[in-house]
């Protein structure tokens, strides 16, 4: 994940020769560590270019309309490779939506299971994100580093968004598996 953090410095290293004032991101992050518990949820895995989750997580969720499975939870996304190491084609991540454990899995989807949980680094960005603009990603990894914590497992993306409410109003929390590495 270091691999991320060569663009922000070399950005910041031209802005000073340049005598020009490095970009300034909009959001403060508020990392907590804490405990998740597993959840059992509706897959859908997917390979290929991260940009293609949104449409993939609009088709997963008009294949539970008009049926009778209720969602007890937000859509999740589950990133298992990192895109500064890995082709855009060849990145691996699923969809995940909540649903009360036993479910089984319509046809639209590959399977329903349950994920584990553990212990994460998470924080939380409101209103609509700016992804031109966004280092949420460097900062967690730099938290994680810098407290000493090891990544022990892929990043995950939970979206409290709804097209109908104000985006002012849209929560996301991003979260990294960890552990502390043994003494």
């Amino acid at each position: 994940m270091h691999k991320l953090l060569l663009p922000a410095v070399l950005l910041l290293t031209v802005a000073a020769v340049a005598d020009v004032a490095p970009l300034e991101y909009a959001y403060e992050y508020d990392f907590t560590v804490t405990e998740v518990g597993s959840i059992y949820a509706l897959v859908n895995y997917h390979s290929g270019p991260h940009e293609e989750f949104g449409p993939r997580l609009e088709e997963a969720l008009a294949a539970l309309e008009g049926g009778d499975i209720e969602l007890i939870g937000a859509p999740f996304g589950v990133y298992l490779d990192d895109p500064s190491t890995a082709p855009a084609d060849e990145l691996h991540w699923l969809i995940g939506l909540p649903v009360v454990p036993g479910t089984p899995a319509p046809a639209a989807f590959d399977e329903s299971r349950e994920l584990e949980g553990g212990t994460i680094v998470t924080t939380t960005l409101y209103g609509e994100l700016d992804f031109e603009n966004l280092d949420v990603y460097d900062e967690l990894y730099r938290y994680i580093a810098e407290n000493g914590y090891e990544v022990a497992g892929p990043l995950v993306e939970i979206y409290d968004w709804h097209p109908a409410r104000d985006p002012e109003g849209w929560a996301t929390d991003f979260f990294v598996f960890i552990e502390t590495p043994e003494d």
